[in-house]
């Protein structure tokens, strides 16, 4: 005589479903409290739930039947929740793929008792579960990562279509703030859609990335420059944490908060221009002032940490080009 444990397993993996939503559900609201990602529409994202859920089925599938199973399917949903809050609240960055590019910098710079910890956290509980994975069922491991496999062959093939459709059905994908994004579609669906804009980003300007017809481009704009030339000095001074308060029309003042020597030497000859970020990310608005290339975290949560190392003519390597010596300063001033 046969018995049906079918019902029995699904009900199994109901609970489990909603134990471990209910467990990101409080999760999210600890991690809010502390300054985290806002929790005011978690009941939307629906993407990110089935998202979880594939994650956690998936590992789930491929681990053999032992006591700690459930358990250990959910641990890398946790880490991927800790890393981008732990992320986003040291550097006020959303997380995404392209920082792991970052993580053998981070270990060389962060004390080794730190480095230590991180692996503890990190690698150790991954390790585990690899331990635990029921290779003698490897039919079953392929049938559990083809919807990984197949989503991942999309963002790498069609990033551009994968990207619009996503934007199509999510929630509102907000332009000037990555972290309401996240808070509108969560955590696991930005990570994979901000991959498939990256990937389509690299897609458009790989004609750009042919060194030849850069150099070429580059040569062409230093001849077309050349016989409009008349040297002089060119001083680019970036400040940073400055504003001028005479932008403020409805600010009065008792005398001008401006130095007479800064009065008499610019004028009215000032310009100005908006930066494309704040808060602590000066080395993107010197990127876009000395390379022209707008700072849209398209490539990486900043733009040239994608770069190889060759050698990139921004403004000082044209001003180089047309004889000129550079040099580069920082300081601070001092009032």
């Amino acid at each position: 005589m046969r018995v049906n444990t079918q019902p029995n397993k699904t009900l199994q993996m109901l609970k489990l479903f909603l134990m471990l939503l209910g467990g990101l559900y409080v999760y999210s609201l600890i991690m809010a409290s502390r300054g985290g990602f806002a929790t005011d529409h978690l009941y939307g994202q629906w993407m990110e739930i089935l998202f979880v859920l594939y994650i956690y089925t998936l590992i789930y599938a491929i681990l053999k039947p032992v006591k700690e199973r459930a358990l250990l399917a959910a641990i890398p949903i946790f880490l991927l929740y800790l890393l981008h809050d732990a992320f986003y609240l040291i550097y006020g960055k959303v997380f995404r793929f392209i920082n792991f590019s970052e993580v053998p910098e981070l270990l060389q710079v962060v004390p080794w008792t730190t480095a230590l910890l991180l692996i503890v956290i990190f690698v150790l509980p991954l390790v585990w579960i690899v331990l635990r994975v029921n290779y003698q069922r490897p039919l079953r491991i392929f049938v559990a990562l083809l919807p990984l496999a197949l989503v991942t062959t999309m963002i790498q093939a069609t990033p551009t279509e994968f990207a619009d459709s996503f934007k199509s059905v999510a929630h509102e994908i907000v332009k000037y703030s990555d972290g309401k994004s996240v808070e509108n579609n969560g955590r696991l669906a930005m990570l994979v859609y901000r991959e498939a804009q990256r990937t389509a980003t690299l897609d458009k300007i790989s004609p750009y990335r042919d060194r030849d017809v850069y150099e070429q481009h580059l040569a062409a704009r230093v001849e077309h420059i050349k016989p409009h030339l008349k040297p002089r000095n060119v001083h680019l001074i970036v400040m940073e944490s400055l504003l001028d308060p005479r932008l403020f029309a409805g600010l009065k003042f008792s005398q001008s908060p401006v130095h007479p020597a800064f009065e008499k030497r610019f004028g009215n000859k000032l310009g100005f221009s908006i930066s494309p970020v704040f808060g602590g990310a000066t080395a993107q608005a010197e990127f876009e002032v000395l390379c022209g290339v707008p700072a849209f975290e398209k490539l990486s949560s900043v733009e040239f940490n994608v770069f190889t190392g060759s050698q990139a003519h921004c403004l000082p390597g044209l001003l180089n080009a047309l004889n000129y010596r550079t040099t580069a300063k920082r300081g601070r001033l001092r009032g």
